[in-house]
């Protein structure tokens, strides 16, 4: 049952003719889209309206495609409108309908449909064809008296209206309020990132958190499925995960997926979950270079040496002495490498007080040498299917993680999300008192590289554009990370005084000197390279003083 809302105004509308109303309108909604804006033109029969449109001085400068219900259309770049005009009779609706179902369009099209439907129900069946695509952003205009009308999905019911309205008002975001409507959200492993918990007050993983605020945000309701795979083939849980009981369809996966090509059934997330940080050792070897070019390009442009005034102090003249430019440039220095011995300092005091007991692996053939077994949770997540190099070293086991003998964990891995591998190198249980260390260590230079992950949404799933948006709003503000951590204190907070409690102290809190070795070999260096660096500058300084004379 549609309910209309009808909205008569003064005649405005009603005296302008429909091409150059429906021409102003395309021409309205190009000028305010960015990129390309394509416009396909699609006619049942011949259509004076069609042929009116096409040739109207407001669409000259925009992409124009004429397609027939007789074309086969391949979508090579989506359209941004799609104009439909045409005799809509049982059989052109027909035509119609497998157009829109067999041609892959995405769910933002905006759609305009030229019509003489004579009666409601005519324009509601006309409006099925689309609801049924879901495709949602669709405007009826009747021609033979310029009347608009537009359909909100969730409310089920029409507006009307014969008054001028602005394009944005035409095509409103018909997820702002979807009025209480369930979506159904499957759930395979129960990940830190997708943790579901009964109790009142529980925090809930990242990913879970970030669906149910942007249901609650937009008066949408939800309901979780989780889905057990230990007895089903991957196809077989691949159709559980996207079609509960073979019947619901899923809305949201929250499982984490990885694709090698495009499907528009997945939902990108807006970050990579694996970044490499180089910036600082690039910074450092640049400005080493340009001020040892600049002091041999322009040797009296500086009165002392900027290296070695920053990093020991050395000095030829007073710095009160000095030009501006040079000012500027030995403070901006100093700072620098102020905060570059901070950051290493406190990286040989981690080396003293974290001694690497064992090379870690960077390889496969470090893995496969050590025997060394990684067990992943989800065989289509991080590139762990279809690759006989990965069997060699990676092994699905979607409870691994929760059965770990910590006291004889041998020599096994796990592979996951940063989130993931975080969160079970920092379990209280993997903490070993005697060592000083945690039994698990997570390896920093061994990754299975970056990658995107992606989240089955469906076809043409309306909100699909609005989670990419929260997605981003909430890892920007921090909530990702904070929904994280608020989590692992709930998990492991009572846990870890447990432990605490019990542990040892005492033993292991000294520092011998097989330990101190390697701190001793990095200064050693560091004054070997500090006495060449000022023989070489005392030489020059003699070479241009000899000179001089």
């Amino acid at each position: 049952m549609w309910i209309v809302l009808l909205v008569l105004v003064a005649p405005g509308l009603a005296q302008e003719s429909p091409t150059s109303y429906t021409a102003s309108l395309v021409r309205s909604l190009s000028e305010r889209n960015s990129g390309i804006f394509d416009c396909w033109f699609y006619q049942l029969r011949d259509d004076p309206w069609i042929d009116e449109l096409l040739q109207s001085r407001d669409l000259e400068t925009i992409p124009k495609k004429l397609i027939s219900s007789e074309m086969v259309v391949q979508v090579d770049r989506q359209p941004k409108m799609l104009l439909i005009s045409g005799d809509f009779n049982p059989v052109s609706l027909k035509q119609l309908s497998k157009f829109i179902e067999t041609t892959d369009f995405d769910e933002t099209l905006k759609i305009i449909v030229l019509h003489r439907c004579p009666s409601r129900n005519d324009l509601e069946a006309l409006s099925a064809i689309f609801t049924a695509a879901k495709l949602f952003n669709v405007l009826f205009i009747r021609v033979d008296q310029l009347q608009l009308d537009y359909p909100q999905h969730y409310r089920k019911s029409f507006v009307t209206t014969t008054d001028p309205t602005p394009p944005a008002d035409l095509f409103p975001d018909q997820t702002l309020n979807l009025h209480g409507r369930l979506h159904h959200i499957s759930i395979t492993s129960a990940t830190v990132d997708a943790r579901i918990v009964a109790e009142e007050g529980a925090s809930r993983g990242c990913l879970v958190e970030w669906i149910i605020n942007t249901l609650e945000a937009v008066n949408g309701t939800f309901q979780f499925s989780q889905i057990f795979c230990e007895e089903l083939t991957p196809p077989e849980c691949t159709q559980q995960q996207r079609m509960i009981d073979g019947v619901t369809p899923v809305d949201f996966a929250v499982d984490v997926k990885t694709l090698t090509a495009v499907d528009k059934r997945f939902l990108s997330s807006t970050f990579p979950d694996e970044f490499l940080v180089l910036e600082l050792w690039i910074m450092t070897v640049v400005v080493i270079c340009f001020f040892r070019l600049l002091a041999w390009r322009f040797p009296r442009l500086f009165q002392n040496d900027l290296l070695l005034m920053a990093i020991c102090g050395f000095e030829r003249m007073k710095l009160w002495q000095v030009s501006k430019l040079e000012k500027f440039t030995c403070l901006a220095l100093s700072i620098v490498t102020f905060m570059l011995f901070n950051a290493y300092e406190a990286k040989i005091i981690t080396f003293m007080t974290s001694f690497p007991y064992a090379p870690s692996p960077r390889t496969f053939d470090d893995l496969f040498q050590a025997k060394i077994k990684i067990f992943v949770q989800n065989t289509e997540t991080y590139g762990a299917t279809n690759d006989p190099c990965f069997d060699q070293v990676i092994q699905f086991s979607p409870h691994a993680w929760d059965y770990i003998d910590f006291d004889n964990i041998g020599s096994i891995g796990f592979g996951g999300s940063s989130r993931q591998m975080q969160m079970l190198a920092d379990h209280p249980l993997s903490y070993d008192y005697v060592k000083k260390r945690n039994a698990l260590v997570l390896l920093d230079q061994f990754t299975l590289g970056t990658f995107i992950p992606f989240h089955f949404v469906g076809h043409r799933n309306p909100l699909k554009s609005r989670l990419h948006r929260t997605e981003q709003a909430f890892l920007e503000m921090g909530l990702m990370d904070f929904w994280t951590r608020t989590l692992i204190r709930q998990a492991y907070g009572p846990m870890y005084m447990i432990l605490v409690s019990k542990g040892d102290d005492s033993e292991g809190s000294t520092l011998s000197l097989a330990e101190l070795g390697p701190v001793c070999i990095v200064v050693t260096a560091g004054f070997c390279l500090a006495a060449l660096v000022f023989v070489a500058e005392l030489g020059v300084y003699w070479t241009r003083k000899c000179m001089n004379f």
